[in-house]
């Protein structure tokens, strides 16, 4: 088995991969591009982190590294890639409705959050100041780069309309 900050590199691409196999399995229609140009963009930027943190839990702070930290990064990297297909679903529609899908989805993601948070910090209670602290980074960065993509899909979608 695999280190796990090596699964770190290979869990996007092992989801998307699969995913994509899971529909041909079952007979659902995709595009012929399934992964768009947001896509690689996210997968660019989970790379990024994922690379960032093999330097700091390695080299910088071995010590302060928990087997948690993956499914972190796979829990942001999968909500962010499923928020990001339905809210460009729903720019293409009403605005109304992009903006309750946006409310919902970020009201969603904070709950959930801070649901994991709560049960990580009492009943695990394992390394709890690393975790607070890679939970917090990950979701201010991945919330960033959300709002960066939804901001260039609007320009884009603003000059298709003009």
């Amino acid at each position: 088995m695999p280190h796990p900050l090596i699964l770190l590199f290979i869990h996007p691409i092992f989801f998307f991969k699969r995913l994509a196999e899971f529909s041909s399995n079952h007979n659902i229609e995709m595009k012929k591009h399934f992964f768009s140009g947001q896509d690689y963009k996210l997968f660019m930027f989970v790379g990024a982190i994922a690379l960032a943190a093999i330097v700091i839990f390695v080299f910088i702070s071995p010590r302060s590294y928990f087997t948690f930290f993956p499914f972190l990064l796979f829990l942001f990297s999968a909500y962010s890639f499923i928020s990001q297909r339905v809210l460009d679903k729903a720019m293409s529609g009403h605005p109304s409705l992009f903006l309750n899908r946006f409310l919902l989805f970020s009201t969603l993601k904070m709950f959930l959050m801070l649901l994991l948070m709560v049960t990580y910090v009492f009943l695990i209670k394992v390394q709890a100041v690393p975790f607070l602290i890679s939970l917090s980074i990950l979701y201010l960065a991945f919330l960033t780069f959300d709002i960066f993509l939804l901001l260039q899909k609007s320009e884009a979608h603003t000059k298709k309309k003009n």
